[in-house]
């Protein structure tokens, strides 16, 4: 996709879904989103992934999980950046949204960073707590993370820093690392500690008692044989 962004028909579609997030913009939600600019810049989106991948460590009481949420997220700012550094719009697909106000980098604006950071941030939590859980709590926590993904692509249309391409740009990347994150979770074999212990089968303590009792009687019967036999015969 990255070699493919300056085709015409992918920069219509830049046009299109601009052009009709233009029209149903307000101006109490521009004002809203301006938190998001603030907190949607890559940097800070690592410093949250240090907090989360913290607290996910000491939830799990093992670093594995805090490591691949900080390494995978950093992986994702290194590789946004590098091929908005590489991949770059033509002249001609940047004359189509001159309109815009934000176009100082547009030139250079895939894949959304914001994006990418949120889907490997939201991918990798939920990835972590979903090992060793039972399918519906993992949709369960599936539902959320994706949800949350796709705000954030939303509001990086609405709020006019990306174009169309460039989320679904940061959409693919993420979702790649966050596959290699859960590949390289499997290969370490990791399983959460705070998970329930193996039910342990119960013993049957009848079956003893009955056969302790049979063995008792028959020690008894013994005794009183070998005493009549033998009356002088101390046991």
């Amino acid at each position: 996709m990255a070699v493919g962004i300056n085709v015409e028909w992918l920069a219509a579609l830049d046009v299109s879904v601009e052009t009709w997030v233009g029209a149903h913009r307000s101006r109490w939600l521009e004002e809203a989103v301006g938190i998001f600019r603030f907190i949607g810049q890559p940097v800070r989106g690592a410093s949250v992934a240090v907090v989360c991948g913290a607290l996910l460590s000491l939830h799990a009481r093992s670093a594995i999980p805090g490591f691949l949420v900080v390494s995978g997220v950093g992986f994702g700012v290194v590789a946004e950046r590098t091929v908005k550094a590489i991949v770059g719009r033509t002249s001609t697909a940047v004359a189509e949204l001159q309109s815009r106000r934000d176009l100082l980098y547009f030139e250079h604006s895939f894949p959304s960073g914001p994006v990418t950071v949120g889907a490997v941030l939201l991918g990798m939590i939920a990835v972590c707590l979903g090992v060793g859980r039972s399918r519906p709590v993992k949709v369960a926590l599936a539902v959320p993370a994706v949800a949350g993904v796709l705000f954030v692509a939303f509001v990086s249309v609405y709020s006019e820093p990306h174009v169309f391409t460039d989320v679904i740009g940061g959409l693919i990347l993420g979702g790649a690392i966050v596959s290699l994150g859960a590949a390289v979770l499997g290969a370490t074999h990791y399983t959460r500690r705070d998970s329930a212990a193996a039910p342990v089968a119960p013993v049957d303590l009848t079956a003893g008692s009955a056969g302790a009792k049979r063995a008792g009687m028959r020690g008894i019967v013994g005794m009183l044989w070998w005493r009549r036999r033998w009356p002088g015969l101390v046991l």
